[in-house]
């Protein structure tokens, strides 16, 4: 690109990159927590789960910062998750000020159910797309997740 993409002739909501995101994630969400509804969790606690699946985060404040939850809010999304006895809170051994966060057993079986739902949606909402482009667009969201997250060392 040799200059801005934007100016002030088209920059409008529905050709804005954050508006189309923003509203393209409010969509996206509301249609799995419905999906979610008969089930045994929500789609936030679903990705709570993820998350730790995943190794992404493994505190409440990691979890926070990765879901765009503050921390009363995460904290009773664990909350309900450990009532339900799908992890548990437990004491880091080299940093007890430290509390880590485990999946157990039943929380991998709710993850485990719960992902071909997931997979479904996102397989119907790409149908159509060729996968060169889907990996582009896939792409370009890590591109602009780089450029946005703090390096290491900025944290």
């Amino acid at each position: 690109m040799t200059g801005p993409y934007y100016s002030i002739d088209n920059f409008y909501p529905r050709n804005s990159a954050g508006y189309l995101l923003k509203r393209v994630h409010k969509l996206i969400h509301q249609r799995m927590e419905e999906l979610c509804e008969k089930g045994a969790i929500s789609f936030t606690q679903w990705v709570v789960l993820a998350l730790l699946c995943s190794g992404t985060a493994s505190t409440a404040a990691e979890l926070s910062r990765e879901v765009g939850h503050d921390a009363g809010a995460m904290t009773r999304v664990i909350d309900q998750l450990e009532t339900l006895g799908l992890l548990t809170r437990e004491r880091d051994l080299e940093d007890r000020r430290i509390v880590k966060l485990r999946m157990t057993p039943e929380g991998k079986a709710q993850f485990d159910a719960l992902s071909p739902t997931i997979i479904d949606l996102w397989n119907g909402l790409f149908e159509g797309f060729e996968t060169v482009e889907i990996d582009a667009f896939i792409g370009t969201l890590r591109t602009l997740l780089n450029r946005l997250e703090p390096n290491e060392g900025e944290k």
